[in-house]
């Protein structure tokens, strides 16, 4: 994404005397608490006591909403639902009413074709409004630059998400902020990605369009009529509208986050712990249910933020779903989280080699795994005729299925081996350390002098710990 870099920066103070300009007022923007902060899970290992929860900041309290402001363009003025109760601004309207009793003490500020520049001229009305709860549905039409059809650079654009935010929050500096990403757009990832910019900054929260936007049964068919006419089969339609109301309600209530042995991208044992971190906004968690594969789910048990499961046999990537279900019943939507399991050990491999007394030998090892990508802990080990550790070479992690290289410098004429061994990601070494013989001639100007040497012996460093090489 070019310029990305750029963008992603904080809002600037051009937005912000933007903001204070048009309303002709002096406001400090308080700094809001990220929305996303979770309650924390309490972990707990295989037999481990819990470790205690770190303190959290609190979450907005949607109870506490009285007062609802969306800022939108046709999409949150209802195009093309058949019937304006049918809008995903209806339907969340009927949502929080049922909820927290907000009733329908709800404004809208928005137009079709609208773009954040239409909003400026409105941020002292935006900021009158007092709102606790704030939908900014926005970006759409700048993406597109609808009806001139030159886009609104990027810049701009963030510039006037971030004055139109600030003139929600003069009076409201905890109102909870919900940006919705654009709808259908091609350039939509640079847009977004200021509108998740935006909203990290001011702590908001983030409704990703897109999942229903790239769904047709969302938006066709064209020429069905409705309240505002028919449909043109790019807007949503009754479908889109219902989709786009329960994300929005999923991202207001539910905040789910799910680990696998603590985050581990791989384990060699079906037993894991998993780790929970969820907040209800409107009730108190109770219930919890899982799935191997997001369908069948486990039966209702009580809810804990820590559990062990245990894998599906089998090497392969295995996934977790989790559902939780609060004191009203409600259910939230499912969380989930992968990882791979590793039984298998890898196998090691290395090649013969020879040359002469005091001149660098390469010595070539290769690990090959059917699951993980890289080995870690290689390590290549040189012996002598006694069995005794000559050298130790400690590679780290290395690609598998890729040949590597040492060299190594022999004092002394005789014949060697050495053993490549490894451990793959999910901690399992090797059954068999491969290994190979290393024959060392004697250097041509010793044996034209018939001064010799004895076979080397094992240096001073690793002459404490002896170890014997794997037959070959």
């Amino acid at each position: 994404m070019k310029g990305a870099g750029l963008m992603l920066k904080g809002c600037g103070r051009a937005a912000r005397a933007a903001a204070v300009a048009a309303m002709a007022v002096t406001a400090t923007v308080a700094a809001v608490a990220t929305i996303a902060a979770v309650a924390a899970a309490v972990t707990l290992a295989i037999a481990s006591p819990a470790r205690a929860a770190e303190p959290q900041a609190a979450p907005p309290d949607l109870q506490a909403v009285r007062q609802v402001l969306y800022l939108g363009d046709s999409l949150t003025q209802g195009l093309y639902a058949v019937t304006a109760a049918d809008s995903w601004r209806a339907r969340v309207d009927a949502w929080l009413g049922s909820a927290v009793g907000v009733g329908s003490g709800s404004v809208f500020l928005g137009q079709t074709g609208g773009k954040t520049a239409d909003f400026l001229p409105q941020l002292a009305a935006i900021s009158a409004v007092d709102a606790d709860l704030c939908f900014i549905e926005l970006g759409t039409n700048d993406a597109s630059g609808f009806p001139t059809m030159v886009p609104v650079p990027p810049a701009t654009f963030k510039a006037n998400l971030c004055a139109i935010s600030a003139a929600v929050r003069v009076n409201r500096p905890n109102c909870i902020l919900v940006y919705l990403t654009t709808w259908r757009e091609n350039a939509a990832l640079t847009y977004d990605a200021v509108i998740r910019a935006v909203a990290a900054r001011d702590g908001g929260i983030v409704v990703d369009l897109a999942p229903i936007g790239s769904d047709p049964a969302n938006y066709l068919p064209a020429g069905v009529l409705t309240f505002n006419g028919a449909s043109d089969g790019w807007h949503p339609n009754n479908a889109g509208h219902a989709a786009i109301a329960a994300a929005v309600e999923s991202a207001l209530q539910w905040k789910i986050a799910l680990s696998l042995a603590r985050g581990a991208a791989f384990t060699r044992s079906r037993s894991v712990p998993v780790e929970v971190s969820a907040l209800d906004r409107l009730g108190a968690i109770t219930q919890l249910s899982c799935s191997r594969d997001g369908r069948s789910w486990s039966a209702w048990s009580t809810w804990s933020a820590s559990l062990t499961v245990t894998l599906p046999a089998g090497n392969g990537l295995k996934t977790l779903y989790v559902r939780l279900r609060d004191s009203q019943g409600v259910t939230s939507p499912s969380a989930s989280a992968a990882i791979v399991l590793d039984t298998s050990p890898p196998t090691t491999f290395a090649k013969p080699a020879h040359g002469r007394e005091g001149r660098p030998i390469r010595l070539e090892g290769l690990v090959r795994d059917n699951l993980s990508r890289e080995a870690q802990a290689v390590t290549l080990t040189v012996y002598n005729s006694r069995r005794a550790i000559v050298r130790t070479f400690r590679l780290g992690p290395r690609k598998v299925a890729t040949w590597y290289a040492v060299t190594w410098t022999p004092r002394a004429a005789g014949v060697y081996h050495y053993a490549v061994t490894a451990t793959d990601l999910a901690g399992n070494s090797q059954a068999h350390a491969g290994s190979a013989k290393i024959t060392v001639r004697q250097d041509r100007a010793k044996a034209a002098t018939g001064n010799g040497s004895l076979p080397q012996s094992a240096d001073a460093t690793t002459q404490a710990n002896l170890r014997r090489v794997p037959a070959t």
